[in-house]
């Protein structure tokens, strides 16, 4: 019999998301299966996201950096360092050649680029953009880069 967890995304001045999310992790013990585990294991975990196209709190480094201690994504919290993928100004990137029908090379965050694997724990949502988003749309939107920009066939 497999168990499930659910909790409602209400939150209050009390009891925000990121403290909701904390106490599922914790009360399934993600930090020990995960971050330990993979120290355990000779890795150096890390948290990664890039810089948005968009204007905004997350649109350099060190305003990211901010925005991610602000809502609890801090090295005290989760126990593993955050790394902006695409550097300081977006532009520290790699280009990654794929085989697709409509770009020949897409431009990475470098950091996620030199990493040796990737976890992806992530929430699934209704986007206003892209209907719904879950680990595809936040590999691919967290990944890339500021500098974005595709090289059409």
């Amino acid at each position: 019999m497999s168990e499930v967890y659910f909790t409602d995304l209400r939150t209050s001045s009390k009891q925000n998301l990121l403290d909701k999310l904390s106490k599922l992790c914790d009360r399934l013990g993600f930090r020990d299966m995960i971050v330990d585990k993979v120290r355990a294991a000779g890795g150096k975990p890390f948290l990664t996201d890039a810089n948005t196209l968009y204007a905004g709190s997350r649109a350099n480094a060190a305003d990211h950096l901010e925005t991610a201690v602000q809502n609890g994504f801090d090295f005290a919290v989760v126990n593993a360092p955050l790394v902006i993928a695409d550097g300081l100004t977006g532009k520290d990137y790699i280009n990654v050649p794929i085989e697709g029908k409509h770009f020949k090379e897409v431009k990475i965050g470098s950091a996620a680029c030199h990493a040796n694997a990737i976890i992806s724990i992530t929430h699934f949502k209704g986007h206003e953009l892209t209907g719904f988003g879950g680990v595809l749309k936040n590999l691919g939107m967290g990944l890339g880069c500021r500098k974005y920009t595709l090289v059409k066939v």
